[in-house]
């Protein structure tokens, strides 16, 4: 499901990228949230596969503090493009 999700978001920005019709300032912020969206299930998904593989569910302190940050980051970032998606 993680490569499903992350080919279609790459589907999405090649698509929009390739086509000049597309090239508005909605389909702009499309592309973006793709790419955001990328971001935050690379973030988590990786590091949970990993560890079911392993049967391991240690996670040392630094390498939590960045998965949260860049969840947080990521996920304010989808909220933000949607909020000027809706005023778009």
């Amino acid at each position: 499901m993680y490569l499903v999700k992350a080919l279609r978001n790459l589907l999405i920005i090649l698509a929009i990228s390739s086509d000049s019709h597309l090239h508005t300032p909605m389909y702009f912020l499309l592309s973006n949230l793709s790419l955001a969206d990328i971001g935050f299930i690379s973030t988590l998904v990786p590091k949970m596969i990993m560890n079911i593989v392993i049967h391991s569910t240690v996670i040392f302190y630094e390498g939590y503090l960045t998965q949260m940050s860049f969840l947080i980051i990521f996920g304010c970032m989808n909220g933000m493009l949607l909020t000027v998606m809706a005023y778009d």
